[in-house]
């Protein structure tokens, strides 16, 4: 294994005792030719989530980190996560999105190869689960689909009148969250998720793509 490309994927949690393992057990079968680990930060779980997370962090699978509830906040936690991340890419995940197969993370992190340091956020499509209700699985796979065939990367860069009107949320200014990845200095050190209720990640999407940077 090399350190070619350190990746670290930040999963917040709060009670996920019920999806979260599914998951880890998803992000432990990667098969990437380069490092990475796994950072949870739990925000107060009471239903046997800390205790399966602190099983998992001795065997060194993942690092613990865990947080107060009333500190959680869904742009500010994730800025949590970049700033104690060690790899130069972080990949967020909601702790009931799992990865669809072992070539999630390499592929997540190509378009940082394919278009270089300009490239500053990805997001994967989403898929329902099987037992999703009918109406929102056609919602999900219809909204995804606008962002072109599977396995291609689509950019999304600026220039766009559309980003000027705030309800607007197709592909130039749409960012997800639920499965992504970002540079971590631009994290860091530029254009830090803003903290917000909720729509963090449309936020990001619009500010990355308003300071000249690349969305695929």
């Amino acid at each position: 294994m090399t350190t070619r490309m350190h990746a670290s994927v930040v999963v917040p949690a709060f009670n996920g005792i019920a999806e979260l393992p599914e998951c880890l057990d998803a992000l432990r079968a990667q098969e990437a030719p380069f490092e990475y680990e796994v950072i949870v930060i739990d925000s107060g779980s009471t239903d046997g989530t800390v205790e399966m997370l602190e099983k998992r962090a001795a065997t060194g699978e993942l690092r613990l980190h865990q947080i107060p509830n009333e500190e959680f906040g869904h742009g500010r936690t994730r800025n949590l996560g970049a700033k104690i991340a060690r790899g130069e890419f972080v990949c967020f995940l909601t702790q009931d999105a799992t990865p669809a197969h072992p070539g999630w993370l390499v592929e997540m992190l190509r378009p940082f190869d394919v278009f270089g340091p300009r490239m500053a956020c990805v997001f994967g499509k989403q898929v329902p689960r099987p037992d999703c209700v009918p109406t929102v699985k056609r919602d999900v796979l219809n909204h995804f689909a606008g962002f072109g065939p599977d396995y291609c990367i689509s950019v999304q860069t600026a220039g766009s009148p559309l980003l000027a009107d705030e309800s607007y949320t197709g592909p130039v200014g749409f960012f997800s969250d639920v499965n992504s990845a970002v540079r971590r200095s631009i994290l860091l050190d530029e254009i830090p998720y803003e903290d917000v209720d909720y729509a963090e990640d449309q936020v990001f999407g619009r500010a990355v793509i308003a300071a000249g940077y690349l969305k695929a």
